[in-house]
C-alpha cells in the first residue's frame, strides 16, 4: 500500500482557504522571529540535543539559522510577513558559528546544506560580498568529485549554489566561470551514472548513482540523498547546458523512475532505495521531501 494509516496522516477534506494559510504563516513567522537571539541564533529542537555539539548554535542552511533567515526573508519579499529584523550582521557572522559546530560534528566545509557553501551563498545574496562568491566558487569546484553523489554533501548540492550565482549575475563575463563549473560538474555526473538491473525486473536495465556515505553504498532515489536530487541541477540549469546532454539525462530519468515506480490505481510512489529487496531492506513507502514522491515531484516537475 502507498498509504499506511498508522504511518501517514489522512487528508482531512477541509476546503482550501488562502486566508487561513496566510494567517498560519504569519503566526509561525512571528513566533520564529520572537525566538531569535543575535548571539545564540535559534534554540535547538529537543530531538537534536543528544550530540555533544548540540549545545552550540546551529547556522547551516539545512538545520540552522541560514535556512531560517532565507525562508523568512523570502516570505517578506513575497509580501507574506513583515519581519522587523535586519539580519545583515547575523548573516555576516554565520560562518564562525558554522565552523565551531562543524568542527565538533566532523562536517565537511563543502556541504551545501550543512557546510559553508549554503552560508556563503546567503552572504552573497544578502551582502553581495565578492569574497563570499570567490570562496563559494572554490568549494563548488573542489566538490565536483565528492563520492557521496547526493545533494547534501556532494556536487549536486554545490551545483545548486552555482545555479543561484548564475541567476544573480547579469554580465556574461561574470557568469562564465560559473557556467564552466556547472558544465564540468554535469558532465562528471553523467560519467558517474551506471547501469543496473532490478532484482524483481532482471530483464530491465536502469541508470543510477550509488551513494557512498555513512559507511554504506546504496542507490537512493529521492531528493535528499539520491537520484532526484542529483537530477535537479541538471534540469534546472538546462539553459546553461548542451541540449543533447540534458536530453540524455531526461531519457535516463524517465526510464529509471518508470522501472522503480510502485503504482496503486492512479497513485504512484517510490521507495527510498531503487532495489530495497536486493539491499536487504524492508518496504518503507515514505511520503517525504527527502524520500518518496513529494521530493521527486518537487525536484523534477517544471524544472525547465
Amino acid at each position: 500500500m502507498l498509504f499506511i494509516p498508522d504511518r501517514h496522516e489522512a487528508l482531512r477534506g477541509d476546503p482550501w482557504s488562502e486566508g487561513a494559510a496566510r494567517a498560519a504563516i504569519e503566526r509561525i513567522a512571528s513566533a520564529t522571529c520572537a525566538a531569535f537571539d543575535p548571539c545564540t541564533l535559534w534554540p535547538t529542537h529537543p530531538r537534536d540535543r543528544d550530540a555533544p555539539e548540540a549545545a552550540l548554535p546551529m547556522a547551516s542552511l539545512y538545520q540552522g539559522a541560514a535556512g531560517v533567515i532565507w525562508a523568512l526573508e523570502r516570505l517578506q519579499a513575497d509580501g507574506m510577513v513583515d519581519l522587523g529584523i535586519d539580519f545583515r550582521a547575523t548573516v555576516a557572522g554565520l560562518l564562525e558559528h558554522n565552523h565551531r559546530f562543524n568542527d565538533a560534528a566532523g562536517i565537511a566545509a563543502s556541504s551545501y546544506f550543512l557546510g559553508d557553501s549554503g552560508l556563503l551563498l546567503l552572504q552573497w545574496k544578502k551582502l553581495r560580498d565578492p569574497a563570499a562568491a570567490d570562496a563559494l566558487y572554490a568549494l563548488a569546484e573542489d566538490n565536483l568529485h565528492n563520492p557521496t553523489l547526493e545533494a547534501l554533501w556532494g556536487s549536486p548540492g554545490t551545483l545548486v549554489a552555482v545555479l543561484h550565482m548564475l541567476d544573480d549575475l547579469t554580465e556574461p563575463a561574470e557568469q562564465q566561470r560559473w557556467q564552466d563549473v556547472l558544465q564540468r560538474g554535469v558532465a562528471i555526473l553523467l560519467d558517474q551514472m551506471h547501469a543496473v538491473r532490478h532484482s524483481l525486473q532482471p530483464q530491465t536495465e536502469a541508470w543510477l548513482w550509488t551513494q557512498d556515505m555513512y559507511g554504506k553504498q546504496l542507490d537512493h532515489l529521492g531528493a535528499g540523498h539520491g537520484f532526484a536530487g542529483n537530477l535537479f541541477p541538471v534540469l534546472r540549469g538546462a539553459r546553461w547546458l548542451d541540449a543533447a546532454l540534458v536530453e540524455r539525462f531526461e531519457e535516463r530519468a524517465a526510464h529509471t523512475l518508470g522501472v522503480a515506480a510502485e503504482r496503486e490505481g492512479n497513485a504512484v510512489n517510490w521507495q527510498p532505495l531503487f532495489d530495497r529487496a536486493a539491499a536487504g531492506y524492508p518496504p518503507k513507502p515514505l511520503m517525504q521531501d527527502c524520500h518518496g514522491a513529494p521530493g521527486i515531484i518537487c525536484r523534477l516537475a517544471g524544472t525547465r
